[in-house]
C-alpha cells in the first residue's frame, strides 16, 4: 500500500471541519487517506465527515471512545497505517495553508528525518484575542520555543506536530495515552533519546486561534503545566535554568501578594518577598508595551497581562502535578515489533596499568545474555610493555571469558581504542572503561533499545559509586556520572564509558578515533559527533547501567575542575570543526564568556551551599575551557600520565 495517512482528532468542530476537509481533499493524492478520530462530538461534526465520506472514499470516520487526542491519533495510526510510510497530524482547530500536506510530505522525504514539525502562528480577531496572540508569538509568552518565535529550518527538540514516519511512531509506542496535554512534547523526548531526529520545516505555518478570555487562557495553560510536570516525573528529567525560573513564577506571585501582611511584622523581609514578583510583573507589562509599540496596536498593550496569565497558570499547573504525580510503569505496547538482531558482540576495554580491570572482567562474566548471544572481550593494553598480557589472559580463563589481548603501546587512549576496533569482527561493538563494572543486564538492555529504535549507536549511563570518605557535597552533586544529552533535537555525540554501536553502519564503518586527541581527551566526543554528522542515529538506554567507584584523587575539586575545563575545550574543538569564520569564532567566544560569567555569579550567589557553589563553579570552568580552546590554548593532557594509574 502507498500513500500517506492524515489523522484529524476532533471533538465538536462543526465550524472548522467543512472547509478543512475540502482543503485537504484538494491537496492529497489518490492513495492518501484522511481519518477523522471523533471523540464523541455532540454537534454536526460526525455528519459532516460522513457526508464527505459518501462522495470521497479517501475520507473515514473513526470512533475515539477515549476522547483525548493522544488516544485518537494512536488508534488511527494503528488501524489505518499498515503499509504506509508517513502520517500527518492535523488539528481541527487550526487554519492550514492550501498545500500544507503535500509540502510536508515532500519535506520529510527530502530530509529523511523521523518527524517534521512546523512553526505555529497565532492570530486573533477580537482585542483580547489579539493580545493573547501577540504574547504567544513572542518570547514574552513562549520563551525560546523555536516553533513559536519564527526560528528558521533545522533540527530541534520539539515543535508543532505535523508529519512523522509511521514505523518510528509505532516503534516507540505512539503517544502516551495517560497524557491529555503535552503528549507531543513527551513523545519528542522519547524520540530524540531513541536516536530520532526532528526537523523544523520552513513551510508556511498553520494559524492557531487562541482563547478569547483570560479565564479560558488560564485553564489552558494550567493543563499545559500539568502535562509538562508529568513528562518531567515520567523521565526523571533534569530541569534547565529557564524552566526553574518559569516554575518559580507562582511562588514569586504569592510572595508579592503576602508582602503587605509581612510588612506589618518585619518590613525588610516583606521587600525580599515582593521583589521577585515585582520584577516579573514589570518585565511582563513592559514587554507588552514594547510589543504594542512594535505592532502599533493598542490592543496588544494587554499582551503583558496575557503573558502573566500564561506564566502563572503554567507554574501552578506544574507545581500541583509535580507534587502529586507518580512515575508511571513503563510497558511495551502490543504493536511494537522489534527488529531482528545478530547478537554477536565484541566488548572492547582499553586499559593502562589498572588493577580494577579484574572487577570489570568479572562483571562481564556475570552478564545475563539472551539465548544465542555470543560475546568476545577485546582488551587493548596501552602500556609500553605487554607485562599485563599473562594476567589478563589468566583472568579470562578463570572467568570463562573469550578474551583477546591486544598490545597497543603509546600512552595514547585513541591508539588503544583504534587497536580494539581493528581487532573487532562482530557486527556489534560495546565499549566500557577498565575501572567500571557492568550491571548483569547491561548488554541485553543496550541491544534491546537498539532493536526497538534501530539506532546506530546506543548510550547507557555511567553511574558513580562514591566511597564513604568522599565529601558529602560531591556525593550530593553526583558530578562524576555521565548521561546522554539531547541538544538541538537529537543526541549529537556520545562517550566510550558505556556504548554499543554497529561496526558496519555506513556512518561508523572504518571510522577511527583521532590520535591527536589521545592524550588530552575528547576523542570519543569527536568520534560520535562526526558519526552523527555522517547520519548515525544515537539512542539512550537508561536501564543499561555501568558503575564506577570514585575514590582518591578523583574525589577532589582539582580533578573535577580539570575534567570540566577539558570538556569545555573539547566542545570548543567541535565548534572549530564547523569551519568557524573569524566573526563566528568571536561570537562563540563572547557567548561562552558570557555563560562563564553568569555561572561564576551564580556560584557566588550560592556560597551558602557547597554543592550548589560547586555545580555553578564547574559550569563556569567548562565554559572557560571553551573560551581557552577558541583562543588557541593547548588542551590539557589527562591520559598516559601517572594519574591514570588507579
Amino acid at each position: 500500500m502507498t500513500g500517506a495517512l492524515i489523522v484529524i482528532p476532533c471533538l465538536n468542530e462543526e465550524a472548522h471541519l467543512p472547509g478543512l476537509l475540502d482543503q485537504i481533499r484538494a491537496d492529497i493524492g489518490p492513495s492518501d487517506l484522511v481519518v477523522v478520530a471523533d471523540g464523541g462530538s455532540t454537534d454536526a461534526s460526525r455528519a459532516i465527515v460522513m457526508d464527505r465520506a459518501k462522495v470521497d472514499p479517501r475520507v473515514k470516520l473513526m470512533e475515539n471512545p477515549a476522547r483525548i487526542q493522544s488516544a485518537g491519533v494512536n488508534a488511527a495510526v494503528r488501524l489505518f497505517g499498515a503499509g504506509r510510510e508517513y502520517f500527518i497530524r492535523v488539528d481541527a482547530h487550526c487554519i492550514y495553508p492550501p498545500r500544507f500536506c503535500s509540502e510536508l510530505l515532500a519535506e520529510i522525504a527530502r530530509v529523511g528525518s523521523d518527524s517534521v514539525v512546523v512553526s505555529m502562528r497565532t492570530e486573533g480577531f477580537g482585542c483580547m484575542q489579539r493580545a493573547v496572540a501577540a504574547a504567544q508569538n513572542s518570547r514574552l509568552g513562549s520563551g525560546n520555543s523555536a516553533h513559536r518565535v519564527g526560528a528558521g529550518p533545522g533540527y530541534v527538540d520539539h515543535g508543532h506536530h505535523a508529519a512523522m514516519r509511521i514505523d518510528s511512531f509505532l516503534a516507540l509506542g505512539g503517544y502516551d495515552e495517560s497524557f491529555s496535554h503535552n503528549e507531543d512534547a513527551e513523545f519528542d523526548y522519547r524520540l530524540t533519546h531513541a536516536g530520532g531526529r526532528i526537523w523544523l520545516a520552513g513551510v508556511e505555518p498553520p494559524v492557531y486561534l487562541p482563547r478569547r478570555t483570560l479565564p479560558k487562557l488560564f485553564r489552558q495553560y494550567l493543563s499545559y503545566g500539568r502535562g509538562r510536570a508529568s513528562t518531567v516525573v515520567k523521565h526523571d528529567m533534569r530541569l534547565k535554568l529557564r524552566q526553574v525560573a518559569s516554575i518559580m513564577i507562582a511562588p514569586s506571585a504569592a510572595g508579592l501578594l503576602v508582602s503587605p501582611a509581612i510588612a506589618t511584622v518585619y518590613w525588610p523581609l516583606a521587600v525580599l518577598a515582593a521583589v521577585p514578583g515585582l520584577l516579573w510583573a514589570a518585565a511582563s507589562i513592559g514587554g507588552g508595551i514594547a510589543l504594542a509599540a512594535q505592532k502599533r496596536d493598542t490592543c496588544v498593550l494587554c499582551s503583558g497581562f496575557a503573558a502573566m496569565t500564561m506564566h502563572l497558570s503554567w507554574s501552578l499547573g506544574f507545581i500541583s502535578r509535580f507534587l502529586t504525580a507518580r512515575k508511571p510503569t513503563q510497558t511495551r505496547l502490543a504493536w511494537q515489533v522489534p527488529a531482528e538482531l545478530d547478537t554477536s558482540v565484541d566488548i572492547c576495554v582499553c586499559t593502562f596499568r589498572r588493577g580494577s580491570i579484574a572487577d570489570t572482567l568479572r562483571s562481564l562474566a556475570a552478564l545475563r545474555l539472551p539465548d544465542g548471544m555470543t560475546v568476545r572481550v577485546i582488551v587493548a593494553d596501552n602500556d609500553e610493555t605487554d607485562e599485563a598480557r599473562g594476567r589478563i589472559e589468566a583472568l579470562g580463563r578463570e572467568n570463562g571469558l573469550d578474551v583477546l589481548y591486544v598490545h597497543a603501546p603509546a600512552r595514547n587512549i585513541s591508539t588503544a581504542r583504534n587497536a580494539a576496533l581493528d581487532a573487532a569482527v562482530a557486527p556489534w561493538i560495546a565499549i566500557l572503561d577498565d575501572d567500571e563494572v557492568a550491571s548483569p543486564d547491561w548488554l541485553a538492555n543496550l541491544l534491546e533499545v537498539q532493536r526497538t529504535t534501530r539506532a546506530d549507536v546506543v548510550l547507557g549511563p555511567a553511574i558513580a559509586r562514591y566511597a564513604p570518605d568522599v565529601p558529602r557535597w560531591i556525593r550530593a552533586g553526583d558530578f562524576h556520572s555521565a548521561h546522554p544529552v539531547v541538544a538541538g533535537g537529537a543526541i549529537r555525540t556520545g562517550y566510550t564509558s558505556n556504548v554499543l554501536f554497529a561496526r558496519t553502519s555506513p556512518a561508523l564503518e572504518g571510522r577511527r578515533f583521532d590520535v591527536a586527541l589521545g592524550r588530552s581527551g575528547g576523542e570519543d566526543t569527536a568520534f560520535f559527533h562526526d558519526a552523527f554528522n555522517a547520519g548515525a542515529r544515537i539512542a539512550s538506554a537508561p536501564a543499561a547501567a555501568v558503575f564506577e567507584d570514585v575514590t582518591g584523587p578523583r574525589a577532589t575539586v582539582t580533578w573535577l575542575v580539570r575534567r570540566r575545563f577539558r570538556a569545555g575545550q573539547s566542545h570548543g574543538l567541535l565548534l572549530e570543526t564547523r569551519g568557524l569564520s573569524r566573526a563566528g569564532r568571536l561570537k562563540q567566544i563572547v557567548i561562552a564568556s558570557g555563560k562563564a560569567s553568569v555561572c561564576a555569579a551564580a556560584a557566588v550567589a550560592c556560597f551558602w551551599s557547597t554543592r550548589r557553589f560547586a555545580f555553578w563553579s564547574l559550569r563556569a570552568a567548562m565554559h572557560a575551557g571553551v573560551v581557552s580552546r577558541l583562543f588557541g590554548m593547548r588542551k590539557l593532557a589527562i591520559y598516559g600520565g601517572d594519574e591514570a594509574i588507579a
